[in-house]
């Protein structure tokens, strides 16, 4: 099996993390300590590691190759949309 950005789970671990470090907001006393966690260098060291804009590129990639090769892929018939038959709807 290809190892593909939608098999490797990316997404469900970065919103599990963002949920725990919602959690631990939660815990701050005042806005002011979210604020200066957030502006803390280990805070902001973890989250450029995400990477988010070089992981949805990645995404968009594998989405668009995907699309091209079933575009270029001949076919023999046209394909009816769902819930029709030969392109007459079906009531």
């Amino acid at each position: 099996m290809r190892l593909t950005l939608t098999n490797c789970n990316v997404t469900q671990h970065y919103e599990t993390t963002q949920a725990f470090i919602r959690a631990l907001e939660s815990l701050a006393p005042s806005m002011s300590t979210i604020l200066a966690m957030r502006r803390h260098l280990t805070y902001l060291t973890f989250e450029r590691r995400w990477q988010l804009p070089v992981y949805f590129q990645l995404r968009w990639k594998e989405i668009a190759g995907t699309l091209e090769e079933m575009l270029a892929a001949p076919r023999l018939e046209p394909i009816a949309p769902k819930g029709t038959v030969s392109g007459y709807f079906i009531f």
